[in-house]
């Protein structure tokens, strides 16, 4: 799509990698893994660990303080210690635009990003060497009429850095990034990269498979910073996608697990 990419003139394919993310995950290539536990998969999140919004030329960051100490924890994730970084988002022109990774080619309306390092490698710099660097939990949003009461913290902070002028705002103490994930934690998996620069193939992905809801109002306030900030999906090549549950049960009868 030459005019969707021409909205994103930072973000460039890498042709010398292979192994690239976001992907479109199809039912062809997702494979059931019984060892993936959903019912396992949390976030300890401590409250206050998320300090600081800024705004940038292609979104927010939403990173932790000096000594933050939340954690990832999921039955796929055994080779580190994985601590919460930050989250930032993705978003497009509208509710069917906006997220990087697709389901049977469909887009939704954006895509939250938790980015976790894998402490045992002792720096975020030397995680970016190393293909279990990183782990990024990605959680799809849909538009909704009424907003998202535990993203508001989140919205209200980038309304503030909006008009600051080093385009940074404190976020609540009260606000949990834990209460984003959806009910059930089912998810797909696969090694891919960063879907910015420096696209390194450092990500062990973690994509929950049911979606949380964002007002139509807080779209419209992410959109004061850019319409879209999307990469195109890439190509698979040799991977496959493992998934917690039967992705070809809920193609068929549209069941969510």
């Amino acid at each position: 799509m030459p005019e969707q990419e021409a909205a994103v003139p930072k973000i460039e394919t890498e042709k010398n990698k292979v192994h690239q993310s976001p992907i479109d995950i199809t039912r062809a290539i997702v494979r059931r893994d019984k060892s993936l536990k959903g019912k396992v998969l949390r976030v300890d999140y401590h409250k206050g660990d998320v300090d600081t919004i800024t705004i940038e030329d292609e979104g927010f960051l939403a990173t932790t303080k000096d000594g933050a100490d939340s954690c990832i924890i999921a039955s796929h994730l055994k080779s580190g210690d994985y601590r919460l970084w930050q989250f930032h988002m993705h978003w497009g022109h509208n509710a069917h635009d906006g997220s990087e990774h697709c389901i049977g080619s469909k887009r939704f309306a954006g895509e939250i990003h938790c980015v976790f390092w894998n402490k045992n490698l002792g720096s975020r710099e030397e995680a970016l060497k190393h293909c279990d660097g990183f782990t990024v939990l990605a959680i799809f949003v849909d538009e909704a009429e009424e907003d998202n009461p535990n993203l508001a913290p989140v919205i209200t902070a980038i309304d503030q850095a909006l008009e600051a002028d080093d385009r940074k705002a404190p976020i609540s103490a009260d606000f949990d990034l834990s209460h984003l994930l959806p009910e059930k934690h089912s998810y797909y998996t696969y090694d891919g990269s960063l879907t910015t620069a420096p696209f390194a193939e450092c990500v062990t992905w973690t994509i929950l498979h049911r979606h949380i809801p964002i007002g139509r109002a807080q779209l419209a306030v992410l959109r004061k910073i850019t319409d879209r900030n999307v990469r195109q999906p890439q190509k698979l090549h040799d991977r496959e996608v493992h998934a917690s549950f039967r992705y070809a049960h809920v193609a068929q009868h549209g069941h969510l697990p």
